[in-house]
């Protein structure tokens, strides 16, 4: 049985999902705005993505680095019809481009 280690980077990181009352001042306002937990009847684990479906479809294009041209013919040709959350290439990158300031 192997152990695992865990490397700590002395960085603290805070949740943008926080509590009212909490300092926001780091936190921006499209964030802010998310304020659904975990047995909420509007939370949604797959922010800012509509569904389970639509993150999975879309890790699957960045996991592979399928180009935006690939992808919006995806959509044009109508493959991508039951995904809601983006329907082409510039849509998916306006979801993931805040995502990815924050990481």
């Amino acid at each position: 049985m192997s152990s695992r280690r865990v490397k700590t980077t002395g960085r603290i990181e805070i949740h943008p999902k926080m509590r009212e009352g909490d300092d926001l001042t780091d936190v921006p306002e499209e964030e802010r705005q998310n304020t659904a937990r975990p047995g909420d009847d509007d939370f949604n684990p797959f922010h800012p993505f509509i569904n389970g479906y639509d993150f999975k479809v879309a890790c699957w294009f960045i996991k592979n680095r399928i180009a935006d041209t690939a992808i919006n013919d995806f959509f044009n040709c109508g493959i991508g019809k039951d995904i809601q959350s983006f329907q082409s290439a510039h849509s998916l990158n306006k979801l993931i481009d805040p995502m990815e300031s924050t990481i």
